[in-house]
Formats: C-alpha cells, sequence, structure tokens
C-alpha cells in the first residue's frame, strides 16, 4: 500500500528534529508492523488528518480504523478514549502509547455532511456531548480548564505581536480578559471529561448509539462543559457574520444554554477566546480570508 503523507504532517513532524525525521523515514514498516502486531489488514489511507494517518483495517471480526501519529501526538486521545470508554466517543479497541499508535470502532459519515439546518446539528451536538461529559478521577493526567485558558491567553499575547498586531488591542485585551475569567473559575468539583474540539467533521455517525453519532479526534480536556460548546460558537462563520453578527452569536449562545443548561456567560467567553486564538492561527497556517472573519466578529462582539 502506497502511504501518503500530507505536507503538513512531514512539516510537524520535521519540527520535532531528529525524532520526526527519524519517523517519517520509518513510517512505511511501522505501520506494517503494527498492522501485523495487531493482526490487521490494512485495506487502504483515509483522507484527512494533519497529526496522524488513518487507515481502514479488516479484523478478525469486521472492520477499524487505525491511527498512526507522530511522535507524542495521541497521547492525550488515547487518555481520552480510555476514559470515556466508548460513552459518547469511539471505542478504543487497542493501542501502543509508545508508537502513537490507536485502533478504533469504524464509524460512518461525519455530521457535516447530514443535510440538515444548522440548529439540528448543533441540537446533535450538544446530545451527543451531554453523553460524552462524565465525571473522572480529577488525578487524570489530563490538561485543566485553568492550564488550557492560561496556554490560550500565552499563545493570544505571543501572537498577536509576532504576527504584528494583525487585531485591534481592544480584541486582544478582551480576551485576555475572558481568559483570566475562565482561569480563575475553573472548580474540578464541576469538571468533567470533554472533547476539547468537538466540531461537526470530528461527530461521527455511530447507528445504534444514544444520538446516533459519536466523536473522534479528542484534544482530551479536564474542564467546564462551556469549552466545547463555545467550538459551536466558533463554527459557521458566515451565518453569524449575516446581518447582525453580535445578534446572532448571542442568538446561538441562548441555543447552546437551552440545550444544555451551561451558564450563557462561560460560553460566550470562551467562544470570543476561540476565535481571536483561531485567527491568529489561521494567519500562521497562511489562511488569511478564515482569519479574517474570526477577528470581524470578535470586532462586533467585543462592542456588546
Amino acid at each position: 500500500m502506497q502511504i501518503q503523507l500530507p505536507e503538513l504532517m512531514k512539516h510537524r513532524a520535521s519540527l520535532l528534529g531528529e525524532v520526526g525525521h527519524s519517523w517519517l523515514r520509518e513510517v512505511d514498516s511501522l505501520v506494517s508492523n503494527i498492522a501485523e502486531f495487531w493482526g490487521l489488514k490494512a485495506l487502504g489511507q483515509l483522507s484527512g488528518g494533519t497529526e496522524a494517518l488513518v487507515f481502514l483495517c479488516e479484523t478478525h471480526d469486521g472492520h477499524a480504523v487505525m491511527k498512526l501519529g507522530i511522535p507524542g501526538s495521541l497521547d492525550r486521545e488515547i487518555r481520552t478514549l480510555s476514559l470515556a470508554e466508548g460513552r459518547g466517543y469511539a471505542t478504543l479497541l487497542n493501542f501502543d502509547a509508545g508508537l502513537d499508535a490507536i485502533l478504533i470502532e469504524r464509524l460512518g459519515d461525519q455530521l457535516a455532511e447530514a443535510s440538515m439546518s444548522v440548529d439540528e446539528k448543533i441540537e446533535i451536538l450538544c446530545n451527543t456531548l451531554k453523553i460524552a461529559w462524565c465525571r473522572i478521577d480529577p488525578q487524570n493526567g489530563l490538561m485543566s480548564g485553568a492550564e488550557k485558558a492560561a496556554a490560550q491567553a500565552d499563545y493570544i499575547k505571543t501572537q498577536w505581536m509576532q504576527l504584528n498586531r494583525p487585531c485591534s488591542p481592544e480584541i486582544i485585551d478582551r480576551a485576555l480578559e475572558y481568559a483570566t475569567n475562565r482561569r480563575e473559575a475553573f472548580d474540578a468539583t464541576k469538571s468533567c471529561l470533554i472533547h476539547g474540539d468537538a466540531h461537526i467533521w470530528n461527530t461521527l455517525n455511530a447507528e445504534g448509539s444514544s444520538t446516533n453519532y459519536k466523536f473522534v479526534d479528542p484534544d482530551g480536556l479536564y474542564a467546564e462543559p462551556a469549552i466545547d460548546l463555545a467550538i459551536s460558537l466558533r463554527e459557521w462563520r458566515d451565518e453569524i457574520l449575516d446581518d447582525d453578527a453580535l445578534e446572532n452569536g448571542r442568538r446561538r449562545c441562548e441555543l447552546l444554554d437551552k440545550l444544555t443548561d451551561v451558564s450563557t456567560d462561560a460560553i460566550w467567553q470562551w467562544g470570543f477566546v476561540e476565535h481571536v486564538s483561531c485567527g491568529l492561527l489561521d494567519l500562521n497556517l497562511q489562511d488569511a480570508a478564515a482569519a479574517e472573519k474570526h477577528f470581524d466578529i470578535a470586532k462586533y462582539w467585543v462592542r456588546g
């Protein structure tokens, strides 16, 4: 089987120095060896992924999906899927943390491909999240909500300067204020296992599950559920920018609250931080058009 390595994956691996270069040289044999050890027949490479190669495989009793990540990329995913035990997430069938390899159940199409309205997709996301949000031991090894907020604030401050201040100081100040609020609001007694990037491309059809959907590719956090809901406040940017961006954002935030009973203030603050950090990230990825939409939304929201 001819393995295709996306350019972005090559770049990310090369940033790891000799460890990454060694992985790139050995990736073909790694895939073959892992498949053989787990008793799999690799049927073909699946598209997508910037940090891991994904393969459809035949097992002794059906089909599964194998992922091989660049070194160090799947630690949190392995931990998250292990803790979730299939509740709202793809079931973890096997893993090798040392090789950054996992085997998960095969799921269906992405929610992104479903012929539904935005509100209908948000409802499915929320219902699936309510199953996925589970209480876990506070000593779980995952990044906490407080650490996530601090990391976001550091990223925003650093990248804004390095990228020559691409949006107004007012937007940055508000994002840092909200990040501080969420860091100070962290409460381990109210935290749970959350996905961290629960969007419609990470939500796959799972016939027979409670909502007929499950999540894949978790970032894995121990934090407040508002972080997951903020992803839906970050997505569908064109719909938010249509006519009244502030009112559209508020309406969506209220819908998320209605569906989950999670504080609108927390969702809104995480959502604002997401738009600013993603705008900066898009600039780093040389996607100026996407960055502009994030900053435009933040520009309208900062005045509300």
